[in-house]
């Protein structure tokens, strides 16, 4: 008897210790899951600033939510609605899952929009609805993209000297390599670092696929790598002169 109950005393620890395991793994899933939807967040608002937009100020937001049964997505909606979200698309995809997208215009930091998830996921499960899926954003005025060529130039063209190197370098951290290649173009026409802007415009366009457009940089970067180590030992070499003639 003494040892039944011992074994079943050592099945319930081991039961425990799994349950306790099992437990810490999902907090720190979730965890590791609410820091990466931050980073990426973050990311986007990064993305956008160096690029010109004012995320400050209102943008369209838009918000979607999946499921299989259309009727929760519909009460979904019409509570959404009743909040000023105007409805975009309530309908079932090829693969038989319905979407609901919603949009409003509204003003976000990174740190209330991801709130806003947060409180969209909770009203989700209120209304038993499978999935809360995410945002996406636009400008204002449904007509006009959020970031135009004009916009972006306009934006660039504010930068002067080191300022607009410095956006280069930004948007090249960021990986927005159309934008980074723009600017160091512009870099290059203004003298502004020539050879960083050669050799960063050289990997935005390897990026962007344009290999002969890149070797000719990354040529361009090297010749005048070159130069300027021979003038810099053109240089010490007059100095060293100079130092021996006064000696003598």
């Amino acid at each position: 008897m003494n040892s039944i109950i011992r074994k079943r005393t050592y099945l319930l620890v081991i039961m425990i210790w799994f349950a306790g395991i099992a437990s810490a793994y999902a907090q720190k899933s979730a965890t590791s899951t609410d820091k990466t939807k931050m980073e990426l967040t973050h990311l986007i608002f990064d993305r956008l600033g160096a690029q010109g937009v004012n995320t400050n100020k209102p943008l369209l937001y838009g918000y979607f939510f999946f499921d299989r049964d259309k009727a929760k997505l519909e009460r979904l909606a019409a509570n959404l609605i009743k909040q000023n979200y105007s409805l975009v698309r309530l309908e079932r995809n090829d693969d038989g899952v319905c979407v609901l997208h919603v949009e409003k215009t509204e003003a976000h930091s990174v740190d209330s929009l991801l709130k806003r998830e947060e409180e969209f996921r909770v009203l989700a499960s209120r209304f038993m609805v499978a999935t809360y899926d995410g945002w996406d954003v636009g400008n204002a005025d449904p007509t006009k993209p959020l970031v135009s060529n004009d916009s972006f130039r306009l934006f660039m063209d504010s930068k002067k000297g080191n300022d607009l190197f410095n956006l280069g370098i930004r948007l090249y951290d960021l990986e927005v390599n159309d934008r980074a290649a723009e600017v160091f173009t512009e870099c290059l026409k203004q003298k502004i670092k020539p050879d960083v802007s050669s050799f960063k415009l050289a990997v935005t366009q390897l990026e962007l696929g344009k290999r002969e457009e890149a070797i000719f940089h990354l040529e361009q970067a090297k010749i005048r790598a070159q130069i300027c180590r021979c003038l810099f030992q053109s240089r010490n070499g007059l100095l060293r002169s100079r130092e021996t003639s006064k000696v003598a």
